[in-house]
């Protein structure tokens, strides 16, 4: 039976959790503890998979316990309940925590968050590289885009739209501020699936404090470490995917499929942060790509699906999720009408192939059938360009 801690300083709130959850008692082995020594004294015995835990505590804090957590027991899904919370706090938050949930909570969206985590944990059963995922709280970036970044943030007069095409030129960077957007922390209301709409949500000042704090993203400091070279090459494919895939969908879903092709190959940046030794002798056996059959034998799994696993306990919305964990297979058919997000990042993935080969290329039957269904459902525009590092929205040409 899957195990649960809660903790809260407050007894009324352990009480009401008590209530609220009842009916769950013979799925759930739930613990209801009042602060964050005694959640440790508890891990100690017998650790749970899914600690739930308040922010705002007397003597060790929330923050200050999921860092514990992360660091003893990685493989513990960790999820922060928070009211309002003072930017000095968000450090804690951002970097510890796998999603964030409002905190007087409504019963469904704890129960639907619980599940989710669980789901994921269920999904990697047997994996060892599962805990190690579970550490993570950024993925790396390029240097020189965090540099950029910094640039444009200091700028007083900067807008969203300027912040955004520097952001959607890293994977990294894009994880990031995709997932604070869909967090409890900054309010709002309904899935974000853009860069865009993230910092709409987020607003740049938000961005520039996070950022400042070193929480947003971590850069690349070691050469030797993940393979500079690559790590560009890898952020140059994910942009080349977003032109493309961009083109294939109905206006309205636009900015969901330039975020899904962007993060497409975040489970390669997940093998190469979480295991570089291991993930750089694979790419120089396979002569530079992905193949999911080597990783497999490598790491227990594919990297689409260990980039869709991170993604899912992050708190994404399911049609970024979903294409994810697909994007290195190829549509069955592409019919008349616009294709869906998943099968748009799926061909443009062969289409980015053709540029930039050492990625995540198909095989060169499958290459060959795929670019020639893509080309027969649009024609891609000479003027379609990244503006700037921002992407373009042209006009579909069937």
């Amino acid at each position: 039976m899957p195990s649960l801690m809660f903790v809260d300083d407050e007894a009324s709130i352990l009480s009401a959790l008590r209530r609220s959850l009842y009916a769950h008692r013979d799925r759930w082995d739930m613990r209801f503890v009042s602060s964050a020594g005694e959640a440790i004294e508890m891990m100690e015995r017998d650790p749970v998979d899914v600690v739930i835990a308040d922010f705002r505590m007397p003597g060790m804090d929330g923050g200050q316990l999921l860092t514990v957590i992360r660091e003893r027991w990685p493989d513990t899904a960790r999820l922060m309940l928070s009211g309002h919370t003072e930017e000095e706090d968000l450090l804690h938050m951002v970097t510890v925590a796998q999603r964030f949930l409002d905190k007087p909570c409504e019963r469904n969206v704890l129960v639907g968050a619980i599940e989710s985590a669980l789901r994921t944990r269920t999904r990697l059963d047997g994996a060892t590289i599962r805990a190690e995922i579970g550490a993570l709280s950024v993925l790396p970036s390029a240097a020189a885009t965090l540099d950029q970044l910094q640039v444009v943030l200091d700028r007083s007069d900067a807008t969203e739209d300027e912040v955004a095409a520097v952001v959607q030129r890293d994977i990294g960077l894009t994880v990031k501020v995709v997932q604070l957007a869909n967090s409890a922390l900054f309010g709002g209301s309904g899935e974000v699936s853009s860069v865009n709409q993230a910092l709409v949500r987020l607003g740049v000042q938000t961005v520039r404090s996070v950022a400042l704090m070193h929480g947003l993203a971590e850069p690349v400091r070691t050469a030797g470490v993940i393979d500079l070279g690559w790590l560009d090459r890898l952020n140059a494919h994910a942009a080349l995917a977003a032109q493309h895939a961009v083109r294939l969908v109905a206006p309205e879903q636009a900015s969901a499929a330039i975020c899904a092709a962007i993060l497409a190959e975040s489970g390669q940046l997940v093998f190469a942060t979480c295991r570089p030794v291991e993930f750089e002798q694979m790419l120089r056996h396979q002569q530079g790509h992905a193949a999911a059959e080597a990783e497999q034998d490598v790491f227990g799994l594919a990297h689409a699906t260990a980039g869709s696993h991170l993604l899912e306990l992050w708190g994404f919305p399911d049609s970024i999720v979903n294409a994810v964990a697909v994007h290195d297979q190829l549509p069955d058919a592409v019919g008349d009408c616009a294709v869906s997000i998943p099968e748009a990042v799926q061909l443009a993935r062969v289409r980015a192939a053709t540029t930039i080969c050492d990625i995540c290329p198909p095989n060169d039957t499958d290459a060959r059938g795929s670019t020639d269904r893509l080309d027969s459902r649009a024609k891609f525009a000479p003027s379609t360009t990244l503006n700037g590092g921002a992407l373009t929205h042209p006009v579909r040409v069937l």
